[in-house]
């Protein structure tokens, strides 16, 4: 049981709440356990969304939007806020109670629904660098591991990934096009009045092998055996595009350079083969779609004529989202998946988050079936920074901390090094480092798949003496755990489950179930250690 201040509860804290559970995969028998831990609601849910203040303590300052209730002097400090005018204590720790003065659940709520990008109230001084939500609902999971570790009991919850792989890696790619034409004139105009004139020669050498028959924009087999080498797969976004061209409008040439058939035979014949070697084919929706049902309607129907099969997951051109209409389109056509929350300004969390989501729709009271895949990094805003790989590291250190999954987009003809060096050699990198650190390398499909059968499975536990019994829900073979034990305890056995990975420290280990039986369970055996 979760304390507060008031018995009523806006439609965010409720969103927030059920939020929070689902994405750590927790069992509803922790909630049992919260009556240690004090949520302080705001006495009016319903006011006026406004930034309030900066609330300190975490990874990276975070934004709230409610003036929290002072804390001083009711245990140790563990949060702060701080605003124009003062600072002070708003969350405390006193022996295993810990009290959060403002409703954090609402505050995740808000972030998730989009109303605060919708209402432009975010200060411009905002670091999209940090997934605000991720870091709030870890430190509310942390709270809720000291609560159980101060009664003896751990923590149990469902892996983020599979195989309790530490963060996931999702590649994507827009096939925006499937040869260079109005680019001839374009790129090499700029190039020439930025004074490039290595870019400028590169472009004449790239034309000299158009002549010679090798299209520099058709790069899916680099792409292909750069993925194989790493035992990854990815997704790739095919576009219709039918947007009006005029002449004199310079930006809307692209359109005219992007107007390629499904039924082309190079087209046709590297749709069944991306889809026979087990990558992602999925639609790219063109300029106008995301407002514009039955245009897309046509262009997923043509997608999967062409393909032979039904497709699930979709990104718009550019970008283009008009929430919460474009959701609503997609969910209409039966997309299981989105990827189009993101920036092609910046990299970073657009939302707040690094996780799949379900968005909320608060006047309706909704949380959609389609499935938010959020884009975290694009090759062109990539390559604008200063220091691109000072900036990766910074986000995959935020994803590393948290958990979760970078979403990547690189579209295939900057894996041409002649006209964009280094852009592939840093795709390379990216999937060398993920491979390193023993990230789950997939398409956004599989990741999808993967959530959403996650969400489904559940599980009760129960602590009898040294014996903790876990029941999984699902018989089937491939649930991971993660179980968290509390420090005076060590870990003795395991049965009925695979151990995957432990902390060497013993403060956690990673479990994998074996096929069961009905009425079969895990069984974890802890030892209290001597000091």
């Amino acid at each position: 049981m979760i304390l507060n201040m008031n018995s009523k509860e806006s439609e965010y804290t409720h969103y927030g709440r059920s939020h929070f559970f689902l994405k750590y995969g927790l069992s509803p028998e922790n909630e049992n356990f919260l009556s240690n831990i004090n949520i302080i609601r705001e006495k009016n849910p319903e006011e006026e969304i406004g930034f309030r203040g900066w609330l300190k303590g975490l990874r990276a300052p975070v934004p709230l939007f409610s003036t929290p209730q002072e804390q001083e002097g009711n245990g140790e400090e563990i949060l702060i806020f701080s605003d124009s005018r003062h600072s002070f204590c708003c969350a405390s720790r006193n022996e295993s109670n810990i009290t959060i003065g403002f409703d954090l659940f609402h505050e995740i709520g808000l972030l998730l629904s989009g109303k605060l990008e919708e209402h432009a109230i975010l200060p411009e001084k905002i670091d999209y660098r940090h997934p605000y939500v991720d870091l709030l609902e870890k430190f509310f999971f942390e709270s809720m591991k000291m609560v159980n570790f101060s009664m003896g009991l751990p923590l149990i919850h469902k892996a983020f990934w599979p195989r309790g792989k530490p963060f996931a890696l999702c590649l994507t790619h827009d096939v925006d096009e499937l040869k260079k034409t109005y680019q001839w004139f374009t790129i090499p105009l700029k190039k020439f009045l930025r004074m490039d004139i290595k870019g400028v020669i590169n472009q004449l050498l790239s034309f000299f092998d158009v002549l010679h028959g090798k299209e520099p924009f058709w790069t899916f087999p680099e792409i292909l055996a750069m993925e194989e080498k790493y035992h990854a797969r990815s997704s790739f976004y095919f576009l219709q595009e039918t947007a009006e061209v005029k002449l004199l409008e310079f930006n809307t040439w692209r359109h005219l350079g992007r107007r390629y058939s499904y039924d082309h035979p190079l087209a046709a014949q590297l749709l069944k083969s991306l889809q026979s070697g087990g990558w992602e084919v999925g639609l790219h929706g063109s300029y106008q779609s995301y407002a514009d049902l039955e245009k897309l309607r046509m262009e997923k129907e043509n997608l999967e004529k062409a393909l032979g099969c039904e497709i699930h997951g979709i990104r718009q051109h550019n970008l283009n989202l008009r929430i919460p209409d474009t959701w609503f389109i997609h969910e209409t056509l039966g997309l299981s998946y989105d990827t189009t929350l993101g920036f092609n300004d910046r990299i970073g969390f657009r939302w707040g988050t690094c996780f799949p989501f379900n968005p909320f729709i608060p006047e309706q009271k909704l949380s959609m079936q389609v499935l938010e895949i959020p884009l975290i990094i694009e090759d062109l805003p990539f390559f604008r920074t200063a220091d691109p790989f000072t900036s990766f590291s910074r986000i995959v250190a935020e994803i590393e901390y948290v958990g979760g999954l970078l979403t990547v987009l690189w579209h295939p003809p900057v894996f041409n090094s002649l006209e964009y060096p280094g852009w592939k050699d840093a795709y390379d990198q990216i999937l060398a480092y993920a491979s390193a650190k023993d990230a789950w390398m997939t398409s956004a499909k599989e990741v999808a798949d993967w959530w959403r059968e996650r969400g489904k499975n559940s599980f009760k536990w129960e602590k009898s003496g040294d014996e903790v019994i876990l029941h999984p829900s699902s018989l089937e073979r491939g649930q991971c755990f993660i179980c968290h034990i509390p420090p005076k305890f060590q870990l003795k056995n395991v049965y009925n489950s695979c151990i995957l990975r432990e902390d060497p420290d013993s403060s956690y280990v990673v479990l994998q179930t074996y096929p069961f039986q009905e009425g079969d369970c895990i069984k974890i055996y802890m030892d209290e250690m001597v000091l």
